[in-house]
């Protein structure tokens, strides 16, 4: 792959020489001509030679525009060149034709050169942001047919993905060094380093508590004197609005709702710092470990003790509302069972007295239809006397 300006220089030149030498041309580099090309013999020159050199660079611009590279250049000198041909100024209708072969070639070797320098940043391990913007660069300036620029461009890309290399290399052996040191260095005195980390956990697990109390302290001292300048404030507002006049409602309404948010989060604040200075934490509690002071044990003994009388208060507690809830569902059941016993008493002395009153009843109906009816004594005088 090319990569470099000296690399796409040695590719050009033999290909242009071995062309020149194909057409019968010897090569006189001059710094006047464009391309750096001019014929020695301006007398060979004829209108067969300027012709189908014209018709071999209308070749090469089809070739380039089936492979979509831009040739508007291209196009502008085979213009020139053709009218030159028309002008029957053979010489420099040749000349023009002969650039175009040139740039053909040319822009062949930048196209790879570019898209060997985009597999690089590809590859590349670090991204380099100057490298990737020059490539942008280049493709640009390449598709706008500035080839020296692009090779300017292409050749400083590479110059800064060599620096970013030399640099990581650079930083790599340097990791690699420190990292040889300090395993070293823990090797050779990894007593005194255990006993150092020791050390500072104890002084912490030590002082951690009170440091912690005294900045919880601070913090509230410092709420404290919030709250009293938010006050202070409040009261200026309602002075500015009540006695003065000078500020708006609407103002004064604002500035109330934020001075009373604010106060309001100071209390929240100042709450729960209360609340950790009750019970402040240390390094033993975060470790799940204890204090092992003679104060310490008094207190957790105490503390037992009283766990204890809790506990036993607690099941005599419990003992007594058992024997109490038997108690109740005893006499509930007791008084089921009596108030079924009533209903069923209920329930048959109405059935009793329901077939009583039948009977009644049906002894009644009987005797009324057995017994004939008496005859009046009325009737029957009236009947004798008749």
């Amino acid at each position: 792959m090319i990569k470099s300006k000296g690399e796409i220089i040695a590719f050009i030149l033999p290909t242009l020489l071995l062309a020149i030498a194909i057409s019968g041309l010897i090569p006189d580099i001059s710094m006047n001509s464009p391309t750096g090309f001019i014929i020695a013999n301006n007398s060979d020159i004829t209108e067969i030679n300027a012709t189908s050199s014209i018709s071999q660079a209308e070749k090469d611009i089809s070739e380039l525009e089936k492979l979509n590279f831009t040739t508007t250049y291209l196009n502008d000198i085979l213009i020139e060149s053709k009218n030159l041909l028309g002008k029957n100024n053979y010489k420099d209708a040749f000349e023009k034709s002969q650039q175009i072969s040139f740039r053909k070639s040319w822009t062949y070797n930048i196209s790879d050169s570019i898209r060997a320098l985009e597999i690089i940043i590809e590859e590349s391990e670090t991204e380099s942001i100057k490298a990737n913007a020059l490539f942008e660069k280049a493709k640009e300036s390449f598709s706008y047919e500035r080839y020296e620029e692009t090779e300017l461009f292409i050749e400083q890309a590479h110059e800064h993905i060599e620096e970013d290399k030399a640099k990581n290399t650079i930083i790599e052996a340097q990791y690699n060094a420190v990292k040889d040191n300090t395993l070293d260095f823990v090797k050779s005195n990894w007593i005194y380093i255990t006993l150092g980390i020791i050390l500072i956990i104890t002084i912490l697990a030590i002082f951690y508590e009170k440091i912690y109390i005294y900045t919880t302290k601070r913090k509230i001292l410092m709420i404290k004197i919030e709250e009293n300048v938010l006050v202070n404030l409040i009261k200026k507002a309602q002075d500015d609005r009540f006695n003065k006049g000078s500020i708006s409602q609407s103002l004064y309404k604002a500035k109330m709702n934020s001075y009373r948010k604010r106060n309001g989060e100071i209390a929240r604040e100042e709450h729960e710092l209360s609340k950790t200075l009750n019970d402040p934490p240390s390094l033993f509690k975060m470790l799940g470990l204890k204090k092992v002071s003679p104060q310490n044990t008094k207190q957790e003994n105490h503390h037992e003790r009283k766990e204890q009388i809790k506990k036993e208060h607690i099941t005599k507690q419990n003992k007594e509302k058992t024997i109490l809830k038997t108690r109740i569902a005893e006499r509930r059941k007791r008084m089921k069972t009596k108030t079924k016993k009533k209903v069923l008493k209920r329930k048959t002395t109405k059935r009793k007295i329901t077939r009583k009153k039948a009977v009644k009843i049906k002894t009644i109906k009987r005797t009324t239809k057995q017994k004939p009816k008496k005859k009046s004594k009325k009737n029957t005088r009236k009947k004798a006397h008749s």
